[in-house]
């Protein structure tokens, strides 16, 4: 995969997050009096963990050759794995280093950490060595401690532009010495919404799938969330359940900009302006006399937040047929 392949190595392959690259390379300059617990905070698959391999590959560059991941200096967490109190007591005697240089334990997905795990860990950081770091990668920082935050550099990282992930999928390119036409690269780009990670997953499907087929994955999933819409106002659960598993095919972040993308179309609909997708129009004389009601469900913080894992995903729509089939009755 050229998610992995591909994975930056050095602070200069690492695009679009300048302002983390130089307070990074300011901790391992002055590492000796840094802070010993960091906050990579930001988007998924916008460079947390690979940011955090960098850093521990920086602070021992005279001590080993090869991947830092495969060496002593190094040690990565799943905090959904490990993020209860019983696995990180068992873990506390490990959180140290004897040996030269620096070790970095870096937990990702800190937010799956459950409040016993991270009160645990909080024990650790306030009596953490002077030759290890932490680092808790998250995309959603308000649930850490506030008192792990308060002893914590938060380095925040964005959502990276598309002149960066255009400069990064030129180079890959390059490298891997394909032919890949302009209308394509620009449509990755536009595609990954700002993640690197969707950026070599759209390049590897590309070079598995061709130009032609590729440009069929691609697909908008908007059609599918009107007829999704449409079988709801209707009470068909069959349609409803068919638009749930072609909807699953499409990436989490593609679906959240095309549920947007239909949901603008219905309200203004709705107030008799003019839609995009036809189809839309079927339904929005059923959605008028609940305007108010409707408009409020379909930007429920349940709905809106559901595009972040497939259950997720499956509960939020659910949620919406549950609620609007009430209504439509």
């Amino acid at each position: 995969m050229l998610s992995i392949e591909k994975r930056p190595k050095t602070w200069d392959e690492v695009v679009g997050q300048d302002s983390a690259v130089r307070l990074l390379k300011s901790v391992v300059k002055n590492a000796k009096e840094a802070p010993r617990c960091i906050i990579l905070q930001g988007p998924f698959g916008t460079g947390k963990t690979t940011l955090g391999r960098i850093f521990a590959s920086a602070l021992n560059k005279n001590l080993f050759t090869g991947p830092v991941d495969a060496s002593p200096f190094y040690s990565e967490f799943d905090s959904s794995a490990v993020g209860n109190v019983a696995t990180i007591r068992e873990l506390r005697d490990s959180f140290h280093w004897s040996g030269e240089g620096y070790r970095v334990f870096l937990f990702d997905e800190m937010q799956l950490s459950s409040k016993q795990a991270q009160s645990a860990l909080l024990k650790v950081i306030e009596e953490v060595e002077d030759n290890c770091f932490f680092m808790f990668a998250t995309t959603d920082p308000q649930d850490l401690l506030p008192t792990i935050i308060s002893r914590s550099l938060v380095v925040p990282l964005n959502l990276i532009s598309d002149e960066a992930l255009r400069e990064r999928l030129d180079v890959v390119i390059g490298e891997l010495n394909v032919n890949v036409s302009e209308d394509v690269r620009k449509l990755i780009v536009e595609k990954a919404h700002g993640h690197g990670r969707n950026l070599m997953m759209l390049l590897d499907n590309y070079l598995l799938l061709g130009e032609e087929h590729f440009h069929e994955f691609l697909k908008s999933s908007v059609d599918i969330f009107v007829e999704l819409f449409v079988s709801i106002f209707n009470h068909d659960l069959t349609t409803f359940k068919k638009c749930i598993d072609d909807l699953q095919t499409f990436s989490l972040s593609d679906l959240n900009s095309d549920y947007n993308v239909c949901v603008s179309d219905i309200l203004k609909g709705c107030v008799g302006a003019e839609v995009s997708h036809p189809e839309v129009n079927r339904i929005v004389n059923t959605c008028k006399p609940h305007f108010v009601r409707l408009a409020r469900l379909l930007r429920d913080n349940v709905v809106t937040s559901c595009f972040t894992d497939p259950v997720s995903f499956m509960s939020g729509m659910y949620f919406i047929y549950g609620s609007i089939a009430g209504v439509s009755r």
